[in-house]
């Protein structure tokens, strides 16, 4: 099993675990809304889930060293305490969820209206936002859809972080999947491919149209769901086929194809965990058509294209230096200068022509969460490695990535809410 796959999981569930603390350290600063027992109670059982994971020391630093780690290993780790680690963490955020089920943040929806379309459907319902316990079943299944209202359902760790906001999408891409003419011509063909039911052809035909909507960030939080809901389906059927809508898309970023062919060496062992077979095949042939429709479905202005996503990856560094992901220079400074030095002695410079050289334009929110995930992706490793490999008297690796996660967040939240005034600001000059 690839250890590039197994870091991702295990980081996975430190994030989550990090986020569960700042929740608890908000209801301390509440005391009004939760009992300070209550508070210190879960306080107590966080630590003791924290010492509890990095017990595995031999295990967690051999993520980092050059041998191979045996399958049966991993398995026991897989099965036995990853599953563990994660039914004590969301018995701990159920216990929460009741108190943040109606307080989703304003950026939330700023995000949601760029990334789903309303036009894409007969008829715009309204939408909303609820937050529910950690590891409920996917959305796709069971969800409720009333003919006036959108309701997405947030897991509530997720609830101050944008990059797991890209999970809403999928309920606007269930309504679509069952509006698109586009799609009805060939949904008999890909049941048939694919010896499906309903469930997991309805499923495909989502999937597949919140790709197409959010690009290679959908890819990365859909697989970490299905990891922790134990989706067999999705490793099996829904991944492969999203990794090939990428393709058909021309983003392939090194991470992501870093990740999917982790992935592919790691799923047998992954499914068997699951007590379930490696019995998924991709007809390409098949696929190349579906994307086709899928495309027709959301055309590309109002898909995120492979132009956006190079801007995404153009932009990503910016979170490693606290700056503002919400708007870049519509030329390059070193043009700008160049255009200066040209000009400046000319006798009909204009002040006003130099400024408007320095203009930024805005980045839409879906190009922030990409960018993030593209950031998140390849310095996971470190972070993961900061957070349980290293040691010392004073250090606690679980709380330097508590703040680490609240500063990304933050600056992702401040990003999407600063275009969105930049826009505003464009639209009505």
């Amino acid at each position: 099993m690839q250890k590039t796959f197994l870091k991702f999981v295990v980081y996975e569930l430190i994030e989550r675990i990090a986020r569960f603390d700042r929740l608890l350290n908000d209801c301390a600063d509440e005391p009004e809304k939760v009992s300070p027992g209550l508070v210190t109670a879960l306080a107590r059982q966080s630590l003791a889930l924290k010492t509890q994971l990095l017990a595995d020391q031999a295990f967690l630093n051999e993520l980092f060293t050059d041998t191979p780690i045996p399958d049966n290993s991993m398995r026991h780790w897989l099965k036995d305490e990853f599953g563990a680690h994660y039914e004590t963490l969301r018995r701990m955020a159920a216990t929460l969820t009741p108190l943040y089920k109606g307080t989703v943040l304003p950026e939330t929806f700023l995000f949601l209206k760029e990334a789903m379309p309303t036009d894409l459907l007969a008829d715009s319902p309204e939408v909303a936002v609820v937050a529910t316990p950690e590891g409920e079943v996917d959305p796709l299944h069971g969800l409720r859809l009333s003919d006036d209202v959108l309701v997405s359902r947030l897991p509530l760790l997720q609830r101050n972080n944008p990059l797991g906001w890209t999970s809403l999408v999928r309920a606007f891409a269930v309504r679509l999947s069952k509006e698109a003419p586009a799609l009805t011509a060939v949904r008999a063909r890909v049941k048939k491919v694919l010896n499906s039911d309903d469930a997991l052809t309805d499923a495909l035909f989502a999937h597949s149209l919140a790709l197409r909507l959010m690009g290679p960030a959908y890819y990365f939080a859909s697989l970490a769901d299905a990891v922790f809901q134990k989706d067999a389906d999705f490793l099996n059927w829904i991944e492969p086929a999203l990794f090939v809508g990428l393709n058909h898309q021309g983003m392939t970023a090194k991470s992501l194809v870093i990740l999917h062919e982790a992935l592919d060496r790691s799923k047998d062992v992954l499914l068997k965990c699951w007590g379930r077979d490696e019995d998924g095949v991709v007809d390409k042939d098949m696929l190349a058509a579906f994307f086709h429709a899928v495309e027709k479905a959301v055309p590309d202005k109002h898909a995120f294209t492979q132009k956006q996503f190079d801007r995404a990856q153009a932009l990503q560094d910016r979170l490693a230096q606290g700056t503002l992901l919400s708007a870049s220079p519509l030329y390059p400074t070193e043009e700008v200068a160049e255009y200066l030095d040209d000009v400046r002695a000319n006798d009909k410079f204009s002040i006003y022509d130099a400024l408007s050289r320095v203009t930024e334009y805005p980045h839409t929110p879906r190009e922030v969460v990409n960018a993030g995930w593209v950031h998140k992706m390849e310095r996971a490793p470190v972070w993961l490695y900061s957070t349980v490999a290293v040691q010392g008297e004073d250090y606690d690796g679980f709380d330097r990535l508590r703040e680490l996660v609240d500063g990304y967040d933050g600056l992702l939240q401040k990003s999407i809410e600063t275009s969105e005034v930049h826009r505003i600001l464009l639209v009505t000059a």
